[in-house]
């Protein structure tokens, strides 16, 4: 594994229309997807559970001039009925929203070809990790494990998470001055929204995952789409620079002299180059 680098499995079409949005800045447009859309049915909601878990933990390790008190909230008779109406946008005036673009640290591999490479018949898209950095918050996701006894991790993936936790937190406090109930309610709305999107299920660890995040408060610039399953899912563009992308894997499925040849010549069209298309060796038909 190479940790300089991250993957993209996705369909030759989905690649296709990527190119298409080619700008005169060299920058293809990709989505970054809501994250209450993706395929995970206890996406977000797990990692709700476990701020609620870690708040008063975290903010004891947080200097008291910065302790929003969240914890202190959560004690409250009403404090945890508050926190879920508002992660459920039921206070109005609150509307706030997480999109994602999922990376793995996995090049190629059987079960991700299966699940988001078409079945072997589709691409990986390899990115110098350091180009997308700089497009949004990059971390990896966190995976926990869900039982009867409650949500468990272990202490390396807790250490990660608190770390984070932490960061968001102190990046969040700067944007508040006012203290009072409400403002507590819409800080730990945007604190859910940079933490939350980080945290996932223990079933799909195979994954390896990292995200780009982008968080908005009341942003305009949301778009809709139509996924392939039939649900329409609300997206933002996300300029990536061609740059990043140093390498196309085609799927172990595909006839490879047949897709690399259109590749080549799709980007030759585009005026792209010094892009590398390799072929899986995943054993798989």
């Amino acid at each position: 594994m190479d940790s300089d680098f991250l993957y993209h499995y996705t369909t030759i079409e989905n690649w296709h229309n990527i190119l298409g949005t080619l700008s005169e800045e060299n920058k293809l447009i990709f989505y970054a997807s809501d994250v209450f859309s993706l395929n995970d049915p206890k996406e977000v909601f797990i990692g709700y559970d476990l701020i609620t878990q870690l708040i008063k933990q975290v903010e004891q390790e947080i200097d008291s001039d910065r302790n929003v008190g969240i914890g202190e909230l959560l004690e409250q008779n009403d404090g945890q009925t508050k926190l879920i109406e508002i992660f459920k946008e039921a206070i109005p005036g609150i509307n706030i929203r997480s999109f994602v673009i999922s990376f793995s640290n996995i090049r190629d591999f059987m079960p991700m070809w299966s699940m988001y490479g078409k079945n072997g018949n589709g691409i990986v898209i390899k990115y110098n990790k350091s180009e997308l950095q700089n497009l949004g918050i990059l971390e990896k996701v966190v995976y926990v494990h869900e039982s009867g006894n409650g949500i468990t991790l272990n202490t390396a993936d807790l250490d990660m998470l608190k770390c984070y936790f932490k960061k968001a937190y102190l990046l969040i406090c700067k944007e508040y001055v006012n203290w009072d109930e409400l403002h507590k309610l819409q800080f730990f709305a945007m604190l859910c929204a940079y933490v939350c999107p980080m945290v996932k299920h223990d079933a799909y660890k195979y994954e390896d995952e990292e995200r780009i995040l982008l968080v908005n408060a009341a942003d305009k610039n949301i778009k809709f789409r139509v996924s392939s399953s039939g649900n329409i899912i609300p997206y933002k563009e996300c300029p990536l620079p061609v740059s990043a992308i140093t390498e196309i894997i085609i799927g172990p499925c595909c006839d490879f002299d047949v897709v690399e040849r259109v590749l080549r010549m799709e980007l030759a069209n585009y005026g792209i180059k010094n892009i590398k298309i390799t072929q899986s060796t995943v054993p798989y038909r």
